[in-house]
């Protein structure tokens, strides 16, 4: 039996900036409207520490078959590994997941940090464009035990 209070989906936040690719995995992210998200970026993240208000930055949910994708990126820092390699296009910075069951463009409209986890970024995005690649079976945090 799983861990999971809920069911996690794993996907890819991603951006370029300062001529470089930050990219992470982030489980923790959340639909709360029709065009918006909110995701939890711990304070460890070098994407984390780069993001900012107004940033455009791309958000892939991934499949089950990527999920040693998910494991590349969520393993190494940004600022150590190159993680924009054959699996990620760069749509005018924001980085996506080639195949994933869904690519974003999101806009960063506000990060706030919560009472206790003071030094993670909860992060609003307001979604600016969907595009849907398939139907197959979103990967979750369930995957991985």
């Amino acid at each position: 039996m799983s861990k999971s209070l809920v069911n996690l989906g794993v996907n890819v936040v991603g951006f370029f900036k300062e001529n470089r690719a930050f990219m992470m995995t982030c489980a923790w992210m959340t639909q709360i409207g029709y065009k918006q998200l909110i995701c939890l970026i711990g304070e460890q993240s070098q994407t984390g520490k780069m993001i900012e208000v107004n940033d455009i930055i791309g958000v892939s949910s991934l499949i089950k078959s990527q999920k040693e994708i998910a494991i590349f990126i969520g393993e190494n820092h940004s600022s150590e590994v190159n993680k924009s390699n054959d699996n990620v296009i760069n749509d005018n910075n924001a980085l996506l997941i080639k195949d994933a069951r869904v690519n974003m463009i999101c806009q960063v409209e506000k990060i706030i940090h919560l009472e206790e986890i003071e030094d993670d970024n909860l992060v609003y995005l307001k979604v600016l464009k969907v595009i849907n690649n398939n139907d197959l079976p979103f990967l979750t945090m369930d995957d991985f035990e």
